[in-house]
């Protein structure tokens, strides 16, 4: 979560990321010496890390909070008792997941037969109601400590799937030992504004200032959309091949931060970028003078969500959290789902060169991109974030990319059309059955065959949330069309 305080202009990065349990073992996702298919180890209660985000937000709350931390629960205990109704979306997503019958029969997502909710049935949910009345009158600590976190730990340990090694690993001492950090964000100027982001644990703001800074020298503005796309896919390859290669909790390793943001080190990566043509492949950079190369987990995620918040005296949040996969583990405790999100962890550990390798106490890598924009004067001007997994990072540099330099309306730039290039090789996703787009396809996908770039159809599953301020001080809210979302302003 990126919070800028309008009254002090100080801006602050909090991180609640997950955390592997101590004994959490180095080949946990490994079967017979390969990697366990993805859902297979997503859905056991070894894939559950220490939950983060309560302590997070308890964190946020006491430094700058202004109504009192049990007031906060007030409008969420009514809504979990009162019920809401089922979205279509949300019918899918339960019925796409049957493991969830398995895991938590009595989740109040299956009959007993199994047939899962419809669209428009009123789900309510008493346990979470109940959850939420202890946390707001016993503060953070009670989910950390006592009753709450022994039911955690004990429905990770009955995991009704057992991987290879073994049960969940998650303990009582690790609930107990989790404490959220802050720290400066990360920022960097781009052209006339200057973008903030989050750091490690999360690739996305080093990722996005790479990607930012590597557009900066091309006249976007006065280029055509086939260009423009060109050249931020190929902007994004790099970026993600630097990912893949050097990013994991710098905690634990040595992460060349500095020298992968530096002037000097982007000016060689770009001379990679032709206007004219994607390189057949690209390797990740040598920020410190030697070749590297790993690759971890990359799956695109459907249980994010982020939120952007002005509030009235122009406070700033830009917030994304996320249980990994939909429903996260399946595992249910207290009315909600235990995450997945030890699947953000490379399955396989390559050594040395394997910074996201899986270890005790540290936290896995993600691509969480929740970033805030203020103009030459200071001024918020653009708070954003998404949801999609690996993919968020591709999400929010396009809609950058057309708000700064292609001067769109927020919502404009939210619904447009996302492609995304992130593989070694030519291979550029392109988001597939777009609204107004179907005629025009052959005519964009020959243009950007003639530029090399080898197209695949995707369907993409975005959760962009932005508010753009205009130079009038107006707030405009804009909401991604392919999620249920919503603009609110009071």
């Amino acid at each position: 979560m990126l919070y800028a305080d309008a009254e002090t202009n100080d801006i602050i990065a909090y991180e609640g990321r997950e955390t592997a349990p101590q004994a959490m073992p180095k080949d946990a996702f490994v079967d017979g010496g390969k990697p366990l298919g993805f859902m297979d180890a997503s859905s056991s209660g070894m894939a559950v890390g220490v939950p983060g985000l309560l302590a997070m937000l308890a964190r946020a709350h006491r430094q700058h909070g202004t109504m009192p931390w049990a007031q906060t629960f007030e409008p969420a205990i009514s809504l979990a008792e009162a019920g809401f109704v089922v979205s279509p979306r949300m019918a899918m997503s339960i019925a796409r997941h049957p493991f969830l019958f398995e895991q938590d029969p009595h989740g109040g997502f299956y009959d007993k037969e199994g047939t899962p909710l419809s669209a428009g049935t009123i789900y309510k949910n008493e346990a979470l109601a109940e959850t939420f009345r202890r946390i707001a009158k016993q503060g953070s600590d009670v989910f950390y400590r006592g009753a709450l976190a022994d039911d955690i730990v004990t429905r990770v340990r009955s995991s009704p799937r057992t991987l290879p090694g073994g049960m969940g690993a998650l303990t009582q001492q690790d609930l107990a030992d989790y404490r959220a950090g802050a720290r400066p964000p990360l920022c960097a100027p781009y052209r006339v504004w200057r973008v903030c982001g989050v750091p490690l644990p999360s690739s996305g703001g080093i990722a996005l200032l790479q990607i930012l800074q590597l557009l900066e020298p091309f006249p976007l503005a006065s280029m055509d959309e086939t260009a423009r796309m060109h050249v931020l896919a190929e902007a994004m390859r790099l970026a993600y091949r630097d990912r893949a290669a050097f990013l994991g909790d710098d905690a634990f390793s040595l992460v060349p931060v500095a020298r992968l943001l530096s002037p000097d080190y982007l000016d060689r990566r770009r001379q990679l970028l032709r206007a004219d043509k994607a390189l057949d492949t690209v390797q990740a950079g040598s920020p410190e003078g030697e070749d590297t190369e790993q690759d971890g987990q990359e799956v695109e995620r459907e249980s994010t969500t982020h939120l952007s918040i002005i509030d009235r005296y122009g406070n700033a949040v830009a917030l994304t959290s996320s249980i990994g996969p939909s429903f996260g583990s399946g595992l249910r405790v207290g009315g909600f789902y235990l995450n997945g999100e030890l699947t953000d962890f490379a399955f396989v550990d390559g050594g040395d060169k394997t910074t996201n390798s899986i270890e005790g106490g540290k936290r896995p890598l993600s691509s969480m991109s929740p970033t805030i924009v203020f103009d030459s004067e200071g001024r918020v001007r653009l708070v954003l974030g998404s949801a999609g997994g690996v993919h968020i990072i591709a999400y929010v540099a396009r809609v950058l990319m057309e708000v700064l330099d292609g001067g769109k309306a927020i919502q404009e730039a939210l619904s447009a059309r996302h492609y995304v290039k992130k593989g070694q090789g030519r291979t550029l996703l392109l988001e597939e059955h777009h609204k107004g787009r179907q005629g025009q396809d052959s005519a964009l996908v020959r243009e950007l065959r003639r530029k090399n770039h080898g197209i695949e159809s995707k369907k993409m599953t975005s959760g962009l949330q932005a508010i753009y301020v205009d130079d009038r001080g107006v707030l405009w809210g804009g909401v991604d069309p392919r999620r249920e979302g919503l603009a609110v302003g009071q």
